[in-house]
């Protein structure tokens, strides 16, 4: 995990980044450029010890620590961009970090169970996000902001919830 830790910290300490999407494209090609070895694929290594981590404390107290520190790398990045005019400063850090850290690990698992080399797909779907300024956000479904639980509660309404079987 090291060599992985190490080569994301450098993307994310460079700050070369003209948005939050390049950056995150970056980070899954260096993670795939990582992960893939003669022979074998470290992503695949990857979910072994997630699910070990799930039952053992040692694999757990070994494997939080270096996903807590990515978070907070990602955090230190979003609020960087906000300093650079790339993000709008009402953006709070801590869930849009937790968001890209969910695509990051949910492209490691995709591209070890379904082989299907989600990283280009992820590029082109991040390519498609917009800024959120103050001239769009009102046409946003959900803003993410400080204050995304009141939000995230208006928006509930319009989520058709499935019937339950009789």
């Amino acid at each position: 995990m090291s060599g992985v830790r190490a080569i994301l910290s450098e993307l994310l300490e460079k700050d070369g980044y003209h948005s939050l999407a390049q950056m995150l494209e970056e980070l899954a090609a260096a993670i795939d450029h990582f992960a893939g070895r003669d022979g074998y694929d470290l992503r695949s290594i990857a979910l072994l010890g997630w699910s070990e981590a799930q039952t053992n404390a040692r694999v757990r107290e070994a494997m939080v620590p270096v996903h807590q520190e990515f978070l907070s790398q990602l955090r230190m990045a979003v609020k960087r961009g906000q300093k650079r005019n790339i993000v709008d400063r009402s953006v709070s850090a801590d869930p849009a970090a937790t968001l890209f850290l969910s695509l990051l690990l949910g492209n490691v698992v995709q591209s070890a169970l379904l082989r299907n080399n989600p990283t280009r797909k992820l590029a082109k779907g991040v390519a498609g996000l917009v800024p959120i300024t103050h001239a769009n956000r009102s046409e946003l479904p959900i803003s993410i902001s400080a204050k995304t639980d009141r939000a995230s509660r208006s928006s509930e309404k319009h989520i058709t919830k499935p019937r339950k079987r009789p």
